[in-house]
């Protein structure tokens, strides 16, 4: 079994392309790695409740991102030109900037009521960081992909470092002094604006200035060009994001920020191997599908063979490790975290579901059921929303929550998964009759039967 891991993520090192795939997530999981290592200090220097209070203000920043510069940002990877390139970061820099004063007005004038409808008191005034925070986010975000374009990986490696050293360094040395969550925002917010300015700075000096003779008309014409992306990029982010952010959403309006701060350093803690691993494996998976689908071959065998190595990895290493390590939560974190452990026992079934079905979304993608995808994303976020909402009216124990949330959503990864796989086969048998079709009858049935289509099925499907 470890041979077959060794082999699916040794690959990456075999091409340009792997190497920088490698470089990409060796700088991801050293940014998070270093949030992790970093978690015993800062919560013996912060409580339950100040850390409840940070990931509130980032969930609304992760939900906000997704439709701040309207997703144009994603244009810039498949931009014609390098001048369309640079245009297009104006556009998103344009957009964020007015989208995130707007939220700053909505704040100024709704301060109470959004607070209430949070139903966490404790954020106050911290409310009025949320639209800063978003623009240095999504100017960082959109920066990043221009410099994927670019091919400037070492670049991007270095901004996620930098920027997840500064904030530990920032809220370790604030927290040596003061233990109130403010300082923990500040610190995210002034390595997230720092860092925001420095990649955008760098990449901007790569591309240089967007050359506009009218600049009006020039980036009304772009969004035109790109209108597909506000139209259907941008719900399906929000979505993802909602997804993402509602158990701490909800989790802090009912039963407070201590419980959604003990919540969020699990996920926090228990993120880090599906970060090293699945992250890798199936950048790797997500390349060798696209050579199989320009070349026939069957994508089908490829990811049954990847989910089968995901699959044994998340049981054999990833379940035995945060279970033994949960008993130690306490020790590791200290006693107010002691809860940490059994949350984290709760979301073993999630955290290796999540694990398991780790990029298959894309498969979806390149196979173009863009629709289908979306469409997936909308029923878990349903399944999640509308389960947690019954959880909580059947009992007010925090803990059951929880484990709806571990039901729900390993049931929403686990049903993406069959789903995924059942489209990919359809795709093998419908390219095996195509190709059975250019063949002689002798050869024929060999290659449906091979892709699971029957003799009798080939032959009237190619006969019609």
């Amino acid at each position: 079994m470890f041979s077959k891991i060794y082999t699916a993520t040794t690959s990456l090192y075999s091409s340009k392309a792997g190497r920088d795939v490698r470089g990409l997530v060796l700088g991801a999981s050293s940014a998070q790695l270093i949030m992790v290592v970093s978690s015993p200090l800062l919560t013996r220097l912060y409580s339950p409740s100040a850390f409840g209070v940070l990931s509130l203000y980032l969930s609304i920043i992760a939900v906000l991102n997704t439709i701040c510069s309207l997703r144009y940002e994603l244009a810039i990877a498949i931009a014609e030109t390098d001048t369309e390139t640079k245009r297009l970061l104006y556009l998103v820099f344009v957009l964020t900037l007015a989208t995130s004063l707007m939220f700053e007005l909505i704040v100024l004038g709704f301060h109470a009521q959004i607070l209430q409808l949070l139903g966490s008191p404790k954020f106050g005034l911290l409310l009025y960081l949320v639209p800063l925070g978003l623009l240095c986010e999504s100017l960082r975000q959109a920066a990043k992909l221009a410099a994927i374009r670019k091919q400037s990986f070492r670049l991007i490696a270095q901004n996620d470092v930098g920027q997840s050293a500064s904030r530990t360094a920032l809220q370790t040395s604030f927290g040596a002094f003061w233990h109130s969550s403010f300082y923990l925002i500040l610190g995210d917010l002034i390595s997230r604006g720092a860092f925001a300015a420095f990649i955008t700075v760098r990449v901007s000096r790569q591309l240089g200035p967007p050359d506009f003779s009218r600049p009006l008309t020039q980036l009304k014409e772009l969004a035109l060009r790109y209108k597909k992306f506000p139209i259907f990029s941008a719900p399906a982010s929000l979505v993802a994001g909602l997804k993402l952010a509602l158990p701490i959403l909800l989790l802090t309006r009912w039963y407070g920020s201590t419980i959604a701060g003990l919540y969020g350093l699990t996920i926090q803690v228990i993120g880090l191997p599906l970060l090293l691993i699945g992250t890798a494996v199936f950048q790797v998976s997500l390349g060798r599908a696209s050579s199989l689908l320009r070349s026939q071959g069957s994508v089908y065998t490829h990811y049954r063979k990847t989910l089968n190595i995901m699959t044994l990895t998340g049981i054999t290493v990833i379940a035995p490790v945060v279970l033994i390590g949960s008993y130690f939560a306490g020790t590791i974190f200290g006693p107010e975290w002691s809860e940490t452990g059994l949350y984290m026992r709760i979301l073993v079934p999630y955290s290796i579901s999540i694990f398991i079905a780790t990029g298959l979304d894309q498969i979806l993608i390149i196979l173009n059921r863009q629709g289908l995808a979306f469409g997936i994303e909308v029923a878990r976020t349903v399944l999640l929303l509308g389960g947690l909402f019954v959880a909580h009216s059947l009992s007010p124990n925090p803990t059951h929550a929880i484990a709806y949330i571990s039901i729900a959503g390993s049931t929403g990864y686990l049903g993406q998964t069959f789903i995924a796989m059942w489209i990919v086969k359809r795709t093998d048998q419908q390219q095996a009759i195509l190709l059975a079709a250019t063949l002689p009858e002798t050869d024929r049935n060999s290659v449906l039967e091979a892709n699971g289509n029957g003799v009798f099925a080939g032959e009237s499907i190619v006969a019609d």
